[in-house]
């Protein structure tokens, strides 16, 4: 009985030591539920230990089809990187690894992501380049409209200057036309003073 005692005890100590030892994911790069870009479409998975070459590993996007990763680097021992492969399309996906630790003790996880995929990529450059052409093309009429009015109001200067310029000319030309006139006008006045005076006298 006190041998069936101490062998429980024994028992005891030794399994969570062998359950505290298996390999354990630490952590993902981008973080599960984050989003992977087309520019760096990479997952770095890092355990806590080292591990054997993957199992499996494969993504299923959000229509359920499913592909195997070939693009793997095992260095150091402890993290497995993953590049996805250019076919897989944007959107929802499931990461599923089978890896085999150390031990010998086989772990295999799903983390879900969320891919920009290369299309989406194309779609959002091609989204801002053409709304920087139009941001372009609409500052480009502004600089023409703005050229446009500076030049109507010099040609309506202008305009101005030249009608005030010939009102001035033509001002001018009547007050010279009317000077003899008058010349003459006060040349008779005088005349006709003078013979009245003469008379009287």
């Amino acid at each position: 009985m006190k041998f069936k005692s101490i062998l429980f005890l024994l028992l005891m100590m030794v399994i969570p030591f062998q359950v505290e030892a298996h390999t354990h994911l630490e952590s993902s790069e981008p973080e599960a539920g984050e989003e992977i870009s087309a520019e760096n479409p990479t997952i770095t998975l890092t355990f806590d230990s080292a591990v054997q070459e993957p199992n499996v590993i494969r993504v299923t996007d959000e229509t359920g089809a499913e592909t195997t990763i070939e693009n793997i680097a095992h260095s150091p021992e402890n993290v497995i990187e993953i590049t996805l492969p250019e076919e897989i399309t944007g959107g929802e996906l499931d990461l599923f690894y089978s890896i085999v630790g150390a031990d010998g003790h086989v772990m295999e996880d799903e983390l879900p992501f969320t891919y920009e995929g290369t299309e989406e990529a194309e779609a959002t450059e091609d989204t801002e380049e053409t709304a920087q052409s139009e941001k372009e093309a609409e500052e480009q009429a502004e600089e023409q409209a703005a050229a446009e009015d500076t030049e109507s109001e010099s040609q309506e200067s202008q305009t101005q200057e030249t009608e005030e310029t010939q009102s001035e000319s033509a001002e001018d030309s009547q007050s010279s036309s009317l000077m003899p006139v008058l010349i003459v006008v006060l040349i008779g006045v005088a005349v006709a003073g003078f013979l009245i005076v003469r008379k009287k006298g």
